[in-house]
């Protein structure tokens, strides 16, 4: 009788914890034998009859994918429709399930996206109907086709006269020990297992895009101090999604503070509480942290704030910050000198975002209890935000540093 050794190595695997598992993968990355494997043991399948993308009619035609991160891949792709002519834009996502997923044009299972290679060549012969390719985060997009090898796929997609370029959104190409040098509150201060993974993910990242040599834009500045021939992409929100039908009336004696934080290692979360605790019961102003907020209920809980602290630790700020002041809530952040200086420098604005770190938070929200002064400040955040991550500045930036030079 034929022994099965494959089948023989899956039992004995099998058998492993889930956890040790999980960690062998991820150290190994999706291209080791091992990944297959643990797809399936967490539970993963290959979903019947997958879709795949579906190409616009347009003459310039740009795919967005995998990973909608922060559902920036969609909100990129109805900024570039709205403000150029000529484009269609389709934002393509893994789809993990659960309540925090976002809108996009079209989904695909992760245990589709991680198992089946026939999905992923159909995949990729409708992705080759596309003029440009935004890959996001250096992440692949045809799964086991390539064997997870982004350089190839890249390779394959110019060799059907696709352009091809990356969008960064952080960690991805953040380099922990830099970054822990040049900002004080930084979370990658103290080294450990998760932040030597980082740095190996971001180095080899990093090392990727320099070898392809093709266009690298970025969703926030602060990533231009690894990148430096990068383009700064503005993150994109559209304000009127936003503000809710029935808001929270305004008329209270506290100020409402909220932290909402995804990563609490990287957002500070550990500087804030504290001051949160202490300020708890003072009768002057009203603390709130939140977590596991589903995306739906996010314009209602936002509008329900006065102010939001979005991080103290990482130097820039994000998508929450930017929602916050579209829902009528005062965005706080540590953003560093030089991302205020590289913001009025590309956009002659200087950033209105409220400065606080962990030495300041306290007496900073202590100051927005003043009615008027928060109104001046949210309505300078809300000008930012229209003129500089409605869309409009981002579209600018793809066109003419990629779109038109294809």
């Amino acid at each position: 009788m034929a022994i099965n050794i494959t089948k023989i190595r899956e039992k004995l695997i099998s058998k492993l914890p889930a956890s040790f598992i999980y960690e062998a993968v991820k150290a190994a990355g999706p291209g080791s034998d091992l990944f297959p494997l643990a797809t399936r043991l967490r539970g993963y399948r290959v979903e019947q009859n997958p879709k795949t993308v579906t190409v616009p009619k347009a003459s310039s035609r740009v795919l967005i994918a995998p990973f909608n991160i922060a559902g920036q891949g969609w909100e990129l792709a109805r900024a570039l429709e709205a403000n150029l002519s000529g484009v269609a834009a389709h934002a393509m996502t893994v789809d993990f399930g659960g309540v925090f997923s976002f809108t996009a044009d079209s989904k695909v299972s992760y245990g589709t996206y991680a198992l089946s290679k026939e999905w992923a060549k159909k995949q990729f012969e409708q992705v080759c109907g596309f003029t440009h390719v935004l890959i996001e985060a250096e992440n692949s997009l045809f799964g086991r086709l390539f064997n997870f090898d982004v350089r190839r796929e890249v390779r394959a997609l110019q060799e059907r006269g696709i352009a091809v370029a990356f969008l960064s959104h952080g960690s991805d190409t953040r380099s922990p020990s830099r970054h822990a040098k040049r900002h004080e509150w930084s979370p990658f201060a103290n080294t450990n297992q998760q932040t030597v993974l980082l740095q190996r993910k971001a180095a080899a990242n990093r090392e990727l895009i320099e070898s392809l040599g093709i266009p690298i834009f970025v969703t926030t500045p602060d990533l231009l101090d690894d990148l430096p021939n990068a383009h700064w992409c503005p993150l994109v929100v559209k304000p009127e999604q936003w503000i809710t039908k029935q808001p929270v009336p305004r008329v209270h004696s506290t100020l409402r503070v909220g932290h909402i934080p995804s990563r609490r290692w990287l957002k500070g979360t550990e500087y804030i509480r504290p001051i949160f605790d202490d300020l708890s019961g003072s009768g002057l102003i009203e603390p709130k942290l939140l977590e596991g907020i589903p995306r739906a209920a996010m314009p209602k809980i936002l509008s329900g704030l006065d102010v939001l602290v979005e991080q103290l630790a990482l130097g820039s700020y994000g998508v929450t910050a930017l929602e916050a002041i579209c829902s009528g809530c005062l965005a706080v952040a540590n953003v560093s000198p030089h991302v205020r200086k590289v913001i009025k420098q590309q956009t002659g604005i200087e950033s209105p975002i409220v400065q606080a770190d962990p030495d300041t938070l306290l007496e900073v929200l202590k100051s927005l209890a003043d009615d008027s002064m928060r109104e001046n400040l949210l309505k300078a955040q809300k000008e930012y935000v229209a003129k500089v991550h409605a869309g409009a500045m981002s579209a600018k930036v793809l066109e003419t540093e990629w779109l038109k030079r294809r």
